[in-house]
């Protein structure tokens, strides 16, 4: 009957370890469960809780600015002032080779002869659609009487090519008829600064073509300018729609004008430009480019 007892008593002492142990971990998890949740509250009754209605999503939504796409300047024979004097004429590129090629009065700072095509590969300046890349430009441009009806279009030309110059650029103008030269910077290549293209602008739209055509002397004239270093320019334009030869042959001239390229500006080259030219004329210009490495532009 004792062993009976004894029995019993361990069994009831097993049965409330395990009740106060379990007694005891309910309560332990109801303290942490307790200081957990009273520290979120406290952090919620801290940070403010957002609220924002369907409606007024839309709205923001629907106020939100539209920002433009940037815009993506296109590169290629430009055709400034096609609107204003008409469509322009078709061009005709013939790029010439360089019969002194193996001197190196033809390799200007070690400059490529682009293409007016691959223009948008690389930024630079167009003329009729005759491109380059260079730093020293001087425009030559025929202002004689036959040119009046053209006039128009290359004044377009013109400032349209002289407002892509660079402020790192050197430029001038050159007009020329019989005896007569106009320019904008008497014997100097002037900085492509803002004031000095407005100045180009200017003297643009207020020259009238009138007289004779004498290139001789323009390209002369154009040949002998320097920058403020003493350098020549790198490239001339010459633009004409014909000479007036009398008592010299074409190739005579052609002749002249290289000879005094070697003496006066040995480096530059000339990118001639021939305005609706007449066979003989074409054959001068094409040989002026040729002799000094440069290309011909032929519009008809």
């Amino acid at each position: 009957m004792k062993k009976v007892l004894a029995s019993e008593r361990r069994g009831n002492r097993k049965i409330w370890a395990w009740v106060l142990s379990l007694t005891a971990h309910l309560v332990l998890f109801g303290v942490f469960a307790s200081l957990k949740f009273s520290r979120s509250s406290a952090i919620a009754s801290i940070l403010p809780i957002p609220r924002v209605s369907i409606s007024q999503l839309r709205m923001l939504n629907e106020s939100s600015p539209v920002i433009p796409k940037p815009g993506i300047r296109r590169y290629g024979p430009t055709e400034a002032g096609a609107g204003k004097h008409g469509p322009l004429p078709k061009l005709s590129r013939s790029v010439v080779g360089d019969p002194y090629n193996q001197s190196q009065d033809n390799n200007i700072d070690g400059a490529a002869v682009y293409s007016s095509w691959d223009m948008f590969a690389t930024s630079g300046t167009d003329f009729f659609g005759s491109f380059t890349d260079l730093r020293k430009i001087c425009y030559v441009v025929d202002c004689s009487g036959s040119m009046q009806g053209l006039f128009g279009r290359v004044r377009s030309q013109l400032k349209s090519s002289i407002s892509t110059l660079e402020p790192d650029q050197y430029f001038n103008i050159i007009f020329f008829s019989d005896g007569r030269l106009v320019e904008l910077s008497k014997g100097s290549l002037v900085r492509a600064t803002e004031k000095a293209k407005l100045s180009a602008y200017d003297l643009v739209y207020r020259v009238r073509p009138s007289g004779q055509t004498n290139a001789l002397e323009a390209l002369v004239r154009a040949m002998s300018i320097r920058d403020n270093t003493g350098n020549s320019p790198q490239l001339i334009y010459f633009l004409t729609d014909g000479f007036d030869l009398k008592q010299i042959s074409d190739k005579r001239f052609s002749f002249m004008i290289e000879s005094q390229r070697k003496r006066l500006a040995s480096r530059t080259r000339i990118n001639t430009i021939g305005f609706w030219t007449q066979q003989q004329d074409r054959k001068i210009l094409q040989r002026i480019a040729t002799l000094s490495g440069g290309e011909f532009i032929e519009i008809d």
